[in-house]
């Protein structure tokens, strides 16, 4: 039941950047798994996570149950390439009932979710000193576990990790302010402890929590808050936390109506989901140097805090993290955040000033809804329309751009720096919903001075004939210009690192897209149902293609996929009926299901020699090819239900061609040729 917070998808959801990579990296193929790889005498299931680095994580099954003992090894070979195994998935030995021991190797940092929950019989774990992070209800429902090892490295247990664990061994000392607390051993060699209250008691008054504790002559460190601990002890009005804790669990003092002062010491690294959320008498909180993550909702509904200061060592702020807030007035944002969720703001209507420093490369929607008290005003373009503007930073002069209403019309040039009261303020962000629906706006020249376009930014613009992202735009939100049906010439400047979710899709006008070389990583459904795109040019950085990225772009005759490409995502093209040549050149490892499925007019396709694993029906329906190049010396591999429907000709590496004829599908296509490439 220990919730130390695991990571929270970790600093960053966080690291826009890093959230596109891991998204598209764990796109799971139809069957469930990217291979398997048998060891020590037991089948395991592996997904890649990470295609560029070589890494896996162990896959969930559920046809399969292990038995006995299980040694996950360090490394696995699929077609010739070997993975580091990183991680244990979600679910992974979840119902293993008669899973007794577990071995796992030091290559390992993270465990997720559930991996080894309702594992009745499971008695014995040894966790290495590579792991970081535990997820939540690793463990629950062990009920036979009696020995645990957590390394020091551990620096995040997730929320009920330890629930039901009835023969791990618990223990009750009064605290040096005189309250109960109960103690459970997770780590017995290196003498670790995670801090909960006995059952039936209700702590209140001023509560000082130890470092150490000693039972039966041993003294143990009380490194985790266990999630819920103190959640609705409402007449605990203060909290000492001692510098033994790296992290405070999700609603470790949620609900706790009465705490007005709380004591995080430098030693904390993550403070959880709704960790403080409902402290309504909470007038003050110092946030440590050591804090990287602030989890979502973790002091809303904290009506009684009136600032907030937010140190340097923090990247990423959660969702609603203080929304609600209603008595804070100041917020200060350190200069390493890049990160503000969604409605982190939201409901803070005493707000009146807010520094958000540049390093923020992503905002979610809503994040300062209902701020009334944030200075606001109007002015007017210098191409005649009317726009509002939000006053984030006084001291840096930076204000966010938002329409007035959706009647913003003709061609909209923004400016990058607006005046109010005889101060002059730099235009950085564009709003979320900004400007969508605004069916009669038919062009817009974006400033230099602007980082990011918001969610549904321009989403809707039916009007919208030209658009031009400067170089200073380094991240777009999902949607942003999806269903722009007018748009026929667009820009992207050379500082964007991702392509978003759906940020382009349904733009029905649109003929030709460059994607620059800054680009990492495209999203699901980023281009889908462009069915006007003829020309797509993909920039030689691009590492992943999302899901349905392309699919329906009917318009696309040729695609040419570039050598930083390692994975090409489920149906990516699905439906690009006007594709006659694909050539993918050789750094792709895997074609996901679907990858050309319905491309009818695909005649020619080259696939490059490091592609490693071909999915489900990739080529389904692709009636018209006759000709594949596939420079691989090893068959890529196919699932079962991989089929070539069609008379091909096959032309491979001349000293391969037995292979491939001895190698199902490959060996049921029409001929195969050996050629020098």
């Amino acid at each position: 039941m220990c919730n130390t917070v695991d990571n929270k998808t970790n600093e960053m959801k966080k690291l826009i950047f890093s959230f596109f990579l891991c998204l598209l990296a764990t796109i799971q193929s139809a069957w469930g798994y990217d291979f398997s790889y048998t060891y020590a005498g037991q089948t395991l299931y592996y997904n890649v996570i990470d295609y560029t680095s070589k890494k896996v994580e162990v896959y969930n099954f559920p046809a399969t149950r292990i038995e006995g003992s299980v040694e996950i090894p360090a490394t696995v070979t699929n077609a010739g390439v070997i993975y580091a195994v990183t991680s244990i998935g979600e679910d992974a030995f979840d119902g293993c009932e008669n899973l007794k021991k577990v071995k796992i190797p030091n290559s390992v940092t993270s465990i997720g979710d559930g991996a080894f929950s309702d594992c009745s019989s499971l008695k014995n774990v040894k966790i290495p000193n590579s792991v970081t992070s535990i997820g939540k209800g690793v463990f629950e429902g062990c009920s036979e576990l009696t020995h645990m090892k957590i390394p020091n490295s551990v620096k995040f247990i997730g929320e009920e990790a330890f629930t039901d664990c009835s023969s791990l061994s618990s223990f009750t000392v009064t605290c040096p302010s005189g309250q109960q607390l109960e103690y459970t051993i997770i780590g017995a060699t290196s003498q670790i402890v995670y801090v909960d209250i006995p059952e039936d008691n209700t702590i209140s008054g001023a509560l000082t929590i130890p470092p150490t504790v000693t039972y039966k002559k041993v003294t143990y460190s009380v490194r985790f808050i266990n999630g819920n601990t103190f959640s609705d002890c409402e007449h605990l009005t203060s909290v000492i936390i001692p510098s033994s804790v790296i992290s405070i669990g999700d609603k470790a003092f949620d609900g706790c109506s009465g705490l007005t002062s709380v004591t995080i010491p430098n030693s904390v690294q993550s403070i959880g989901e709704d960790a403080f959320s409902g402290c309504s008498s909470l007038t003050s909180v110092k946030i440590p140097n050591s804090v990287t993550s602030i989890g979502e909702d973790a002091f809303s509904g904290c009506s009684r805090l009136t600032s907030v200061k937010i140190p340097n060592s923090v990247t990423s702020i959660g969702a609603g993290a203080f929304s609600d807030c209603r008595s804070l007035t100041s917020v200060t944002i350190g200069n390493s955040v890049q990160f503000i969720g969604e409605k982190a703001f939201d409901g803070c209507s005493g707000l009146t000033n807010m520094k958000i420093p540049n390093s923020v490369i992503f905002i979610e929607d809503g994040i300062l809804s209902s701020c009334r008290k944030l200075s606001s005003f109007t002015a007017t373009c210098p191409s005649g329309q009317t726009l509002k503007y939000i006053i984030i930073d006084t001291t840096s002069q930076k204000v966010f751009v938002m329409a007035s209403d959706t009647t913003i019309s003709g061609a909209l040039t923004i400016p990058s720096t607006v005046t109010y009261k005889d101060i002059t303020y730099s235009v950085k962000f564009i709003n979320g919903n900004a400007f969508s629906d605004c069916k009669h706006l038919t062009g817009v020249m974006i400033p230099t001075s602007v980082t990011f376009i918001g969610v549904n930014a321009f989403k809707g613009c039916s009007g919208l004939t030209s658009v031009k992202i400067p170089n200073s735009v380094k991240s777009i939100g999902r949607e942003s210009f999806k269903g722009c049906s007018g748009l026929t010439s667009l820009t992207i400047g050379n500082s964007l690192q991702s392509i978003d979710d759906g940020t382009f899709s349904d733009c029905r006008s649109l003929s030709s897209v460059t994607i620059p070389n800054s680009v990492k990583s495209i999203g699901s459904g980023a281009f889908s149902d462009c069915s006007g795109l003829t020309s797509l040019i993909i920039g030689n950085s691009v590492q992943f293609i999302g899901e349905k990225a392309f699919e329906g772009c009917s318009g696309l005759t040729s695609v040419k996929i570039p050598n930083s490409v390692t994975s090409i995502g489920e149906k990516a093209f699905e439906g690009c009926s006007g594709l006659t040549s694909v050539t993918i050149l050789s750094s792709v490892i895997f074609c996901k299901d679907s990858a050309f499925l319905g491309c009818r007019g695909l005649s020619n396709m080259t696939i490059g020699n490091s592609v490693k694993s071909i999915g489900n029906d990739a080529f389904y329906n692709c009636s018209s090819l006759k000709k594949m190049e596939v420079k691989a010396k090893t068959p890529p591999t196919c699932s079962d239900d991989t089929e070539f429907k069609f008379n091909v000709t096959l032309y491979v590496p001349k000293k391969s061609v037995e292979l491939y004829k001895r190698t199902e599908p490959w060996s049921k296509l029409g001929s195969i040729i050996g050629v020098d490439f």
